[in-house]
């Protein structure tokens, strides 16, 4: 009676041992589930030493035979797999729809076809509007050509604020049911995915238009001191708003989570503006290239920012931790062979624990389902020394 191990990994885990899957004895037959949003890596080692590995990508419903034994053949495809990609390619093809309909609707309007179009199907008279679209392009033309100076700095605004309402729709797709997808998921740990720039371009953003916010306040005659209280006000509701969204499905209070994105960026936008409070001028005088006042005049805000960068790279690279080699920033438990199994984030994990306790940081982070590693935070202490910077920057 010969048993065989059936070993499995996946190529997202870098330089991994493959696991214990299932134990089959020999001349049975046995069903396994895999999951097709990764490649995987399978094999069997059998009790007098033979071995086969063999690397397959699964699709959706699809029903595949593979034979274990010494000769290792492919696997066999017994029933095709669906196309799980159907319903991206209508929504990608009705958004395209649209938006060339949106485009081509504005064109119209602004040359005054539309006008035109409606009022004659109104009158059921088929006029010729050729010459009166003419002079409606002229008029249109000499109104965008009077633009002045001054309209450019409501545009500039107007184009952040589109560009955060785009990233909060990214924030939305990527976190919701639609994330099943493997290309709206975030990165396991290596690597990097479209996902994973969702949050830093709201924070990008959102320090830009707070930035004009609180610069127009003080240009309106607002005390320093009320823009203050705004400011700590604003981070109160963010923090206290992302602690509810965390025990929203967990209100064990010895259990729950204290750090999060709204809390990151609750902290980080308290300490960012109240540093701009204390050195913003009122006016800022354009420069030259070679001149930039607007740069010298933040000097105190991007000496905190490159102080807080450097302070992250000598905690991440020279803080001892406890049973793992310093300046690990490694996933942990099967990465490298699983030399290194707990010790997960390396210096940013082990400051969490020692902060917040182990229970009240992030459970299930994504690495868990690759490498198996322990609790990590994405959203802890040292990685927000990062964040002035993507906040001061905007």
């Amino acid at each position: 009676n010969v048993s065989i191990n059936m070993m499995r990994t996946t190529t997202e885990c870098c330089k991994c041992d493959m696991s214990l899957w299932q134990t089959i004895n020999r001349g049975d037959i046995d069903h396994l589930a895999v999951d097709i949003s990764r490649t995987h890596i399978f094999g069997f080692v059998s009790t007098h030493g033979q071995s086969c590995n063999i690397t397959h990508n699964f699709g959706q419903h699809g029903l595949y035979h593979w034979n274990a034994d010494i000769s290792c053949q492919p696997v066999k495809v017994l029933f095709p797999p669906d196309n799980p990609y159907t319903p991206v390619y209508v929504v990608y093809g009705i958004f395209q729809i649209y938006i060339l309909a949106a485009i081509f609707w504005k064109v119209a309007k602004q040359f005054g076809v539309t006008e035109k179009l409606l009022e004659s199907l109104k009158t059921g008279k088929g006029k010729d509007t050729q010459s009166e679209v003419s002079e409606t392009a002229t008029t249109a033309t000499t109104t965008q050509t009077s633009r002045t100076d001054s309209d450019f700095p409501v545009f500039q605004v107007m184009a952040i604020q589109v560009f955060r309402g785009l990233t909060i729709v990214g924030i939305i797709i990527f976190h919701g049911e639609s994330s099943r997808y493997w290309f709206l998921k975030q990165s396991f740990w290596n690597g990097i995915m479209p996902a994973d720039f969702m949050f830093p371009w709201f924070l990008w953003s959102m320090g830009a238009v707070m930035y004009q916010k609180y610069r127009t306040s003080l240009l309106l005659g607002a005390r320093r001191l009320s823009v203050c209280f705004d400011v700590l006000l604003r981070s109160y509701q963010y923090i206290i708003f992302g602690f509810f969204l965390n025990t929203f499905e967990n209100n064990n209070l010895s259990r729950a989570r204290f750090p999060g994105e709204m809390q990151r960026y609750g902290f980080v936008h308290l300490v960012m503006f109240i540093l701009e409070m204390c050195f913003m001028k009122k006016n800022v005088e354009v420069g030259s290239i070679y001149k930039p006042r607007d740069l010298q005049d933040c000097w105190p805000q991007g000496g905190f920012t490159l102080v807080c960068l450097v302070l992250h790279l000598l905690i991440t690279y020279l803080l001892p931790v406890p049973d793992c080699p310093t300046g690990y920033t490694g996933p942990g438990g099967f990465h490298l062979y699983s030399r290194h199994f707990n010790c997960t984030g390396g210096a940013a994990r082990y400051i969490d624990v020692m902060v917040f306790g182990e229970d009240h940081i992030f459970q299930n982070p994504s690495c868990t389902k690759i490498y198996k590693c322990l609790s990590f935070d994405p959203e802890g202490l040292l990685g927000t020394l990062n964040v002035f910077l993507t906040v001061y920057s905007g």
